[in-house]
């Protein structure tokens, strides 16, 4: 502040009178300093006018009033929890300096969550394979700003294989095999290889051909999903018909 630009209509000096920390009065420049934190608070200068006689010809104040700041983060927001389909994630909202409140939105794929606006956020089957965040906004009289977590991958639990036991076919018979019933987890598709087998990916039904005969041939089901894959193997046989269903030969005496 430099006070020598001040017009005097009266053609009088100006004497200022000032007090407290964070102020500097340089007399012969005219001017005042005034830390930048005591600016935030607000200060009150006095201003006097004297007369050449050194009689006081009238006073007036100016108040330097404060100019709120926009809040600003001082820590980023941080996610807590693994990103698995159904376990709770929580938000760390970070630290701020001028915040009076702060609102949280959990976003999917960078788009807010409808309705999620809770410290706390646990994924749901729409989040699988997306990138989850939550967007913190301080605000104040000043404004808002906002800052966002780094992103979490989400994704199911991986499947767990318990096991399926060998199986015997018979020849032209029905060669399907529930395999899904073998894993457990959400999200599943399947795959088959071995024994020229075939599978539905969505239900795990395996098809091995019956149309000949085959001999303890290992059959391998995978399920994958987002959180991984399981595998699980089995033998396969296809047997001809038992001797005692065969059909007897007619002899004619």
């Amino acid at each position: 502040m430099n006070l020598n630009d001040s017009p005097d209509p009266l053609g009088a000096a100006l004497r200022l009178d000032l007090a407290g920390p964070g102020i500097t009065l340089d007399l012969a420049a005219g001017t005042v300093s005034i830390a930048s934190d005591r600016l935030r608070d607000g200060i009150e200068l006095k201003l006097t006018t004297v007369g050449s006689d050194a009689r006081p010809l009238g006073s007036f104040r100016v108040t330097i009033q404060s100019v709120p700041l926009a809040p600003q983060a001082l820590t980023s927001p941080a996610l807590v929890g693994s990103g698995m389909i159904g376990e709770p994630v929580t938000v760390d909202p970070g630290s701020w300096a001028d915040a009076d409140a702060l609102r949280l939105e959990w976003c999917r794929d960078g788009a807010v969550i409808e309705g999620a606006a809770e410290a706390s956020y646990t994924p749901v089957a729409a989040d699988d394979r997306t990138a989850l965040t939550c967007r913190v906004t301080a605000s104040n009289v000043a404004g808002e700003t906002s800052a966002e977590t780094a992103a979490l991958a989400v994704c199911y639990p991986a499947p767990v294989a318990t096991g399926l036991a060998d199986l015997e076919l018979l020849l032209d018979g029905d060669g399907s095999v529930a395999a899904g019933g073998a894993f457990t987890g959400a999200g599943l598709s399947f795959a088959v290889s071995g024994a020229g087998a075939t599978i539905d990916a969505a239900t795990g039904i395996v098809s091995i051909p019956t149309d000949a005969l085959l001999e303890a041939t290992e059959v391998t089901v995978t399920a994958t999903n987002s959180g991984g894959s399981a595998s699980v193997s089995f033998k396969a046989s296809v047997k001809g018909v038992a001797p005692a269903c065969r059909p007897r030969a007619l002899h004619r005496g």
